[in-house]
């Protein structure tokens, strides 16, 4: 059933007092072990554009500085997600069942997510109200927990495509969304 996954990573960081999201990378797998090899692709690709020497080429003198002993490893904590093949076999069971799957490396200041997701999964939860959509846009009485009948169809307003500005635009794409909305995929 779920046979193609949308596969994301992002960088975050605080710039002017903000929290700014930095898109790594975006792919729509094709298959489950291609959407698992992209991602520890990716995250060998992050850990290896992080782990920098004094002596690498392009980088001015002074540069970089020595890390506290205890401070947070995230090339060394994206390496061990992509070399436990408990964790793998756990993603990949996570994917299969049509669950988000989403791991977070980080320190004092940045973030690193990997995400993936089934398509098909995307488009049941957006079809049954429970996407992308349905979050800030659910109806009064359903946000306050309030059950009420629908009204008859022909008492219904009619249907509006809602802003969409919380979800990725790939993540739009992929399911459809024609939203005018093209805001910033994360709220700070």
């Amino acid at each position: 059933m779920h046979e193609e996954f949308l596969c994301e990573t992002t960088g975050y960081g605080v710039c002017g007092g903000q929290l700014v999201g930095v898109p790594l990378g975006t792919w729509r797998a094709p298959s489950l072990p291609l959407a698992l090899w992209w991602l520890r692709e990716r995250a060998t690709w992050i850990a290896e554009r992080l782990d920098l020497t004094p002596d690498a080429a392009g980088i001015p003198a002074g540069a970089l500085m020595p890390l506290a002993r205890d401070a947070p490893d995230v090339p060394g904590q994206l390496r061990a997600w992509r070399d436990n093949a408990a964790e793998q076999s756990q993603a990949g069971l996570v994917l299969e069942y049509g669950q988000l799957l989403r791991f977070i490396a980080r320190d004092v200041t940045t973030e690193f997510e990997l995400l993936a997701e089934s398509v098909n999964a995307i488009r049941m939860k957006r079809a049954l109200g429970a996407g992308p959509h349905a979050t800030d846009h659910a109806p009064r009485a359903v946000r306050r927990g309030v059950p009420t009948p629908l009204p008859p169809a022909a008492e219904r307003p009619p249907r509006q495509d809602y802003p969409c500005r919380h979800a990725p635009s790939d993540l739009r794409s992929a399911v459809g969304c024609t939203c005018s909305d093209r805001g910033s995929a994360r709220s700070p």
